[in-house]
């Protein structure tokens, strides 16, 4: 992986209408576990994912071929483990895929956020930290009773996310370009074997420590290429700490406070636009200016779209058609940049 650009991308489901791909713990548990199977097998790093009842999300570091076959893979897992349990035969059959490249710092730390935002966003009773099929418990550890507690604050007050403190330091622009790198599959990160991390929980052991029989039958496989040290509980679910790249996301966001700071902010219309989910959004000319000026402070570190250069003022310009479906002449009105030019450039 070493001296590559790394690439990240958005992927996920379209959301089921008729029908439920997890509709119990043990569905969700093989769907857990089919996370780790599918990532090795088609050779993507997970930066996160959330796992809901009808769809799933995951942002993944890899090539888009790759991603293809993670999201290729996963759906027929899923769509053979309906078969088997309910009977259901091509359960998964025409259901879209969603796969987006993810092309800047700040749409990278949106992005990870949008998806762990996602059980708040479906309107269930959970923090992301504490939905169970999801990435978000994973990060910043040490940090956790600080930023529930911030949580609580930020629910109780109108100002949610409009701390522009929290937003400070680097936009992370740096890993696009290889500055942190996904830790190799075969680094112990897990915790020791055999052992309960928390008082109460189920015990664990290292898949090495398993027969290998045992093992495909438990995680329903027929080839285990998974990792010796990946953890396996009691409930025969795979540990998510073990595929998850923790320390990378961490990198991502710097700091607990940060990483709080973009689960509270609601960008989701931002992203849904960016994924064609939705069309019919659109952002009145005071929307656009203020989404304008925090862009061009965030990715261009400049106070005003004139300061900058013409080589940045249409990399701007670009991304606020991708981000938010501004037109060439809604654009020309708030910049003053030709229309015609314009029209030219976001085609």
């Amino acid at each position: 992986m070493q001296g590559r650009k790394p690439e990240y991308y958005h992927v996920c489901t379209e959301g089921l209408e008729k029908k439920l791909l997890f509709r119990d713990r043990q569905d969700y548990i093989s769907g857990m576990n089919s996370i780790p199977i599918c990532a090795v097998r088609s050779g993507v790093h997970i930066l996160a994912f959330c796992l809901m009842d009808n769809h799933v999300h995951f942002i993944l570091e890899g090539k888009r071929a790759n991603c293809t076959t993670f999201i290729s893979e996963y759906k027929r897992r899923c769509s053979q483990a309906l078969r088997l349990k309910y009977l259901e035969v091509q359960a998964l059959h025409g259901t879209g895929v969603f796969i987006g490249h993810i092309d800047s710092g700040e749409y990278l730390l949106s992005s990870i956020a949008y998806v762990l935002r996602n059980p708040v966003t479906a309107g269930l009773k959970f923090l992301p930290f504490h939905y169970p099929w999801c990435s978000a418990g994973l990060y910043f550890k040490t940090g956790h009773d600080s930023m529930l507690q911030e949580t609580a604050g930020r629910t109780r007050h109108s100002g949610i996310g409009k701390n522009n403190n929290t937003n400070t330091g680097r936009s992370a622009p740096e890993l696009l370009q290889g500055k942190y790198q996904a830790k190799p599959t075969s680094e112990p990160a897990c915790g020791t074997a055999g052992t309960s991390r928390d008082e109460g929980s189920p015990r664990e052991k290292r898949i090495a420590d398993i027969p290998g029989y045992v093992i495909r039958q438990r995680l329903r496989t027929r080839n285990c290429d998974l990792p010796g040290h990946y953890i396996i509980n009691d409930e025969n679910m795979i540990m998510p700490e073990c595929y998850v790249e923790t320390k990378l996301v961490e990198n991502i966001f710097l700091s607990p406070k940060r990483f709080l700071y973009y689960i509270s902010r609601n960008t989701d219309r931002e992203i849904e636009l960016s994924m064609g989910l939705a069309k019919k959004i659109s952002f009145d000319d005071i929307q656009i200016k203020t989404a304008l000026l925090q862009t061009c402070t965030e990715e261009f570190n400049s106070d005003s779209p004139d300061r900058l250069d013409m080589d940045d003022k249409c990399r701007l310009m670009i991304m606020m058609k991708k981000r938010y479906g501004a037109s060439a002449k809604q654009l020309a009105r708030l910049t003053g940049i030709g229309i015609d030019f314009l029209t030219q450039l976001l085609r």
